[in-house]
C-alpha cells in the first residue's frame, strides 16, 4: 500500500482536535476514510509510536502519542544512531553522531551515503559497514566490530531491520564507542603476558590450583617437585603431596585464603613426585583465572635451610654447654655496653647468680678503674673488627688473681661488630714464683 502524507496529517489532525480519543467508528465519519484503509494508517502510526491506543471493554480508543517522539530519545543517547532507507539514503543521524562526524543536519539527511563523508570517516572499514546494511534491508540483523585503525577508533555495531515513518523500510545502524573498553582489553592482556613471562622465569615455585587441583605449575615448582614436566603435577590433588600431619593446617589456610582472608607463610612437609620428604615454605593468596576464583601459592624449598638451623642449634647447645663447664670466664658484650651472656665461672667469680648479671651495664659489675680500661678495648674490638689479647690482674687483697684476656669480634651478615666475645683464662700460677705459692702443708699445725 503506497502511504500517503496527506492522510497521515488528516488522523494526526483529527486526533489533536479530540485530545480525549477516538474510536474508529468515530474517526471514519469525521475524516471520511475507508475504514480498512483507516485501519492501516493507524497500525503505521503505532508503530512509529505517534499514535497510542488504549481499550475500554470492547472498544479501541486512539489518541496521539503523549511520549516523547522516537527521533528525540535517540537524539539524547550516547551511542550513535544512523537510519538509513532502502534507497541507502541517510534519513536520521542523532546529535552525537552528528558531533563525531563534525557535519550538521542539512550536510547528511537526505543524500545517499556515498556522497557523504561518511565512508571517508569510516575508511576501510566502510565496505563492511555497507555489506552489513545491505543485509539489513533483506531483513538480517548484524552484529560486528568496526576500526579505524588511522584514528584509533573502535565501534560495536549494530544493524536491524527497521520501519520508519509511513512504513517505508529501513535499517536502523547503531555505533557503540568501545576504544576505551578495546584499550582496557589490550593493557590487562598486556598485564597478563607480563605476569605470565614472569612467572614462568621465577627462580620460585608458583602453583595455582582450584578446589585443590592443580591446573598450573612454572618451571621452577617442576623442578621443586622432582618431576620432569608440568603434566605430572597439573590435575592431582594439592592435598596428596602434603604429609599427613601438615594437612589439617593446609586445608584451614586453603579455606582462608578463598574466602580472601590474609593467611601468614607457613612450613609445610611435602613429598616430591618420587616420593622424597621436603620441608617447603609457602604462602597463598586468592585470585581469578578465567573469572573463576583460584589459588596462587609460592613455594620454596627449605629443607636444606632447616638442616642448617637444626645442626646449628645442636651446635650452639654444645658449645653452650663446654661454655657453662669451662674453667674460664666466658661473657658477651654487645655495642651497647650490656653483657648479653655470662657463663657459671664467671658468675661465679663475680659472686652473683647469672640472671643478675645478663642485660645489665657491663662497668656495673666491675670496679672503676679495671671497668675502664675494658671499655677501651671492647671499643677498640668493636671499631676495628680485630681480636685483642693481653693479660692484667683482676680482684682485691689475697683474692688477685692473674687473667689472660682475649677479645673477639662477632660479626652480623653484613659483617659489623655487633658484640664482642671475651674469654679470660686464670694464669696466676704461670704468673707467682713457686716460692710464693702455698705449699700443700701450709698453714697446717
Amino acid at each position: 500500500m503506497a502511504v500517503k502524507q496527506d492522510v497521515s496529517d488528516r488522523i494526526r489532525d483529527l486526533l489533536r482536535d479530540n485530545p480525549r480519543g477516538m474510536n474508529i467508528s468515530s474517526m471514519v465519519r469525521a475524516a471520511g476514510i475507508n475504514r480498512n484503509t483507516l485501519g492501516k494508517y493507524l497500525d503505521i502510526l503505532l508503530i512509529s509510536g505517534q499514535v497510542e491506543m488504549h481499550r475500554f471493554g470492547m472498544a479501541k480508543i486512539y489518541t496521539l502519542s503523549r511520549r516523547l517522539p522516537v527521533f528525540s530519545v535517540l537524539s539524547l543517547s550516547s551511542e550513535y544512531v544512523l537510519h538509513v532507507d532502502r534507497n541507502l539514503r541517510a534519513i536520521f543521524l542523532n546529535t552525537p553522531f552528528l558531533d563525531l562526524l563534525g557535519l550538521a543536519e542539512k550536510d547528511v539527511t537526505g543524500k545517499k551515503l556515498d556522497y557523504t563523508s561518511i565512508p571517508a570517516f569510516f575508511e576501510e572499514s566502510y565496505p563492511r559497514l555497507l555489506c552489513w546494511i545491505n543485509e539489513g534491508l533483506a531483513g538480517v540483523r548484524r552484529r560486528g566490530e568496526l576500526v579505524l585503525p588511522a584514528k584509533g577508533l573502535f565501534f560495536s555495531c549494530r544493524v536491524d531491520p527497521a520501519v520508519f515513518f509511513e512504513g517505508q523500510k529501513g535499517v536502523s545502524v547503531i555505533f557503540e564507542d568501545i576504544t576505551a573498553k578495546k584499550q582496557d582489553e589490550k593493557r590487562i592482556s598486556e598485564s597478563e603476558e607480563r605476569y605470565r613471562k614472569l612467572v614462568e622465569i621465577s627462580p620460585d615455585a608458583i602453583i595455582l590450583h582450584r578446589d585443590g587441583i592443580v591446573f598450573y605449575a612454572n618451571p621452577a615448582a617442576v623442578s621443586l617437585m622432582g618431576a620432569t614436566a608440568a603434566d605430572e603435577i597439573v590435575g592431582t590433588n594439592i592435598l596428596d603431596h602434603v604429609q599427613v600431619e601438615y594437612q589439617a593446617d593446609v586445608r584451614r589456610t586453603i579455606y582462608d585464603d578463598l574466602r580472601g582472608k590474609p593467611t601468614p607463610t607457613m612450613e609445610v612437609g611435602i613429598f616430591r613426585v618420587d616420593g622424597a620428604p621436603i620441608i617447603i615454605e609457602g604462602r597463598g593468596v586468592r585470585m581469578h583465572v578465567d573469572g573463576e576464583p583460584a589459588i596462587q601459592i609460592v613455594l620454596r624449598d627449605i629443607t636444606r635451610r632447616k638442616r642448617t638451623e637444626a645442626a646449628l642449634r645442636e651446635s650452639e647447645a654444645l658449645y653452650r654447654t663446654l661454655a657453662e663447664i669451662s674453667q674460664d670466664l666466658i661473657f658477651v658484650i654487645d655495642r651497647k655496653d650490656r653483657v648479653v651472656y655470662v657463663n657459671r665461672t664467671a658468675a661465679d667469680f663475680l659472686k652473683k647468680p647469672a640472671g643478675e648479671i645478663i642485660g645489665t651495664q657491663r662497668s656495673a659489675n666491675f670496679p672503676k678503674d679495671i671497668a675502664k680500661h675494658q671499655y677501651h678495648h671492647l671499643r677498640q674490638v668493636i671499631e676495628t673488627g680485630q681480636p685483642f689479647r693481653c693479660e692484667g690482674t683482676m680482684g682485691e687483697g689475697d683474692a688477685v688473681r692473674w687473667f689472660d684476656h682475649v677479645l673477639l669480634p662477632i660479626p652480623d651478615a653484613t659483617g659489623s661488630v655487633t658484640s664482642v666475645l671475651g674469654i679470660s683464662r686464670d694464669i696466676t700460677r704461670h704468673m707467682v714464683p713457686e716460692e710464693r705459692m702455698p705449699g700443700p702443708q701450709e698453714g697446717k699445725s
